[in-house]
């Protein structure tokens, strides 16, 4: 039985899941962004004790690695990173927009291709495209709105379908279809399809996928 841990702090909750050979065991969540730090640890103890496993038990641990916020990524990732190095066991790192698409390509089977947005700032989103297998037909990348409306108005057909954040929708219109939050019933899969390939990262050198600069807000100067 492979046993893997599932953490998600990259969006407006924290989620914490177990799962076992693929299927979802157990979830938590947080909806406190604020106390992420504080809380992130009892989440996983308490998803596994609920769930009978210990945490040596655990094969490996899955990490939404970003895109996403600084601070919540940040919290995930040292979390994962610490409870490998730790356990000396394997870590996964999940791309958001991927895990996205993973869930809609498994509800939505009669399109090749999907396309992802996730809202990155104002005027600003991250972007991917993927087909039916996963395999990456845009990689990842950061760009303003209308880069990305000159690509969906130009590729708004039957072969392709484009999902994303409810502020996506607002922008891009009613034929995009909204996903934001990653449900862990279909990572449970993905984390261990992924665990089978040996797709392992680097503990020592994993870090989030940003994909933007930090953008720092600085105090007029007194006149």
């Amino acid at each position: 039985m492979t046993h893997i841990l599932l953490i998600d702090t990259s969006g407006k909750k924290s989620s914490i899941g177990l799962s076992s050979n693929g299927l979802l065991v157990n979830k938590t969540e947080n909806l406190d962004t604020k106390n992420q730090a504080s809380v992130i640890n009892g989440m996983i103890e308490n998803v596994c004790a609920d769930s009978g496993i210990q945490l040596t038990d655990i094969d490996a641990i899955a990490v939404c690695s970003g895109p996403g916020s600084y601070t919540g990524l940040r919290i995930g990732m040292a979390s994962a990173k610490g409870i490998a190095y730790a356990l000396n066991t394997h870590l996964l790192l999940d791309n958001k927009l991927a895990l996205l698409a993973y869930q809609q390509i498994q509800k939505h089977t009669n399109f090749l291709h999907h396309g992802i947005l996730i809202t990155a700032r104002e005027g600003e989103y991250f972007f991917a495209v993927y087909d039916q297998s996963m395999n990456e037909i845009i990689s990842p990348i950061h760009k303003d709105e209308l880069a990305i409306r000159d690509f969906v108005d130009k590729n708004v057909d039957s072969k392709i379908i484009f999902s994303g954040d409810e502020n996506c929708i607002q922008t891009f219109g009613s034929d995009v279809l909204e996903v934001s939050e990653i449900d862990l019933t279909f990572w449970a899969d993905y984390a261990y399809q992924n665990f089978k390939k040996q797709g392992f990262a680097n503990v020592a050198s994993s870090e989030p996928f940003y994909m933007k600069d930090v953008f720092i807000m600085q105090k007029k100067s007194a006149l």
